[in-house]
């Protein structure tokens, strides 16, 4: 019995030891439940967080992050340590991806910045209406199934 507590001590100590981390290279991620901007935000992560690499697929990492884990991009990540970004900076990021989000009309300031600029938010609510209508599996599909890409 003690030589089997022993060995789970070890592979334990081994595996934490082993572990690949990796670090948020841009202003914001969001790691999400699947492989693809489909699926649902599990949480979100901001440039310079460690994360935990649990699998590589293709060109997907499934991570780990304050005890919830996703996928995201790779070239989202670095594995050399980054600096988080200052405040200066991260104000004009944010701003950057509010303009970029709410010209995909996909989170919740793109009705703010619609409404600052005098634009009707009717399209914006019908497209986030419609986002909703189709899951990541529901994409999966309809990828595998050579319905999104180059055209042949």
């Amino acid at each position: 019995m003690k030589k089997y507590l022993l060995a789970l001590a070890c592979a334990s100590i081994g595996a934490s030891v082993l572990a690949e981390e990796v670090w948020v290279n841009r202003p914001a991620l969001d790691i999400r439940e699947g492989k693809g901007a489909a699926y649902p935000v599990v949480i979100a992560a901001k440039k310079g967080d460690k994360l935990t690499v649990v699998a590589r697929e293709d060109k997907w990492v499934k991570v780990g992050f304050n005890g919830k884990e996703g996928y995201v991009f790779q070239n989202s990540l670095s594995d050399k340590q980054v600096a988080p970004e200052s405040m200066s900076n991260m104000d004009a990021g944010a701003k950057a991806m509010a303009t970029d989000a709410a010209a995909k009309g996909l989170e919740p300031e793109s009705l703010v910045y619609a409404k600052n600029h005098n634009l009707s938010d009717d399209g914006l609510e019908r497209m986030k209406a419609m986002r909703k209508l189709v899951t990541g599996k529901d994409f999966e599909q309809f990828e595998s199934e050579g319905k999104v890409g180059t055209a042949k």
